[in-house]
């Protein structure tokens, strides 16, 4: 499962002010080739419906 953040009702404006923000305090983390790491952690399950009990 993951998470999925719709930005499209918000204003473009506000848009705007969380990207430059975004940009602004990852650039210490920034690869020499623009890339910001990212990682997660994920939980996988594994699930059998029943067999006809």
């Amino acid at each position: 499962m993951g998470t999925y953040h719709d930005l499209g009702p918000l204003d473009p404006a506000v848009t705007a002010e969380l990207r430059a923000r975004f940009e602004a305090e990852s650039a210490a983390m920034a690869l020499p080739d623009g890339r910001v790491p990212c990682g997660m952690k994920v939980h996988v399950a594994t699930a059998v419906r029943g067999r006809g009990v």
